[in-house]
């Protein structure tokens, strides 16, 4: 009788997740295309601004990064803990000028039941400001419309 109980609680569980439907990178550029996103413009050259997003995926615990530099993008993936059902991030930096980038950031929770989201596309944001003022001072940070 047990067995066919937990049998049951799992195919519901199986059931209720496979609804929910899971978030993927084709999601994330999608959010992107349509201009959906934060978006922060940083005082520094295209070069730093991609090196200290880098540090700040990996940081945050990104199982892996992966550099699209001629798109522009650099896309992450975040594995469960705890309440966080795992996380899937896009971080776009483009240059604006010789020393401006703009970066946009989209994160989306892997199971949308997720009680919580390992980076949120602010908290990217933050930890990219402070990544950048570490290494060179003080940094000029402008919200920006997507």
């Amino acid at each position: 009788m047990m067995i066919r109980i937990v049998s049951l609680a799992l195919v519901l569980l199986a059931t209720l997740l496979g609804a929910t439907g899971c978030a993927s990178m084709s999601d994330v550029t999608r959010a992107h295309a349509n201009n959906n996103g934060t978006v922060a413009v940083y005082e520094v050259d295209e070069a730093r601004a991609w090196q200290a997003s880098k540090e700040v995926l990996k940081a945050a615990g990104a199982e892996a990064v992966e550099e699209k530099k001629e798109e522009h993008a650099m896309y992450a993936s975040f594995d469960p803990a705890g309440f966080e059902g795992g996380t899937v991030f896009g971080a776009w930096i483009e240059p604006v000028d010789a020393t401006h980038v703009r970066v946009t950031a989209v994160s989306k929770r892997k199971y949308q039941l997720s009680l919580a989201t390992r980076l949120t596309e602010t908290g990217f944001q933050e930890n990219l400001a402070k990544s950048i003022a570490a290494s060179r001072g003080p940094v000029t940070t402008t919200a920006a419309k997507p």
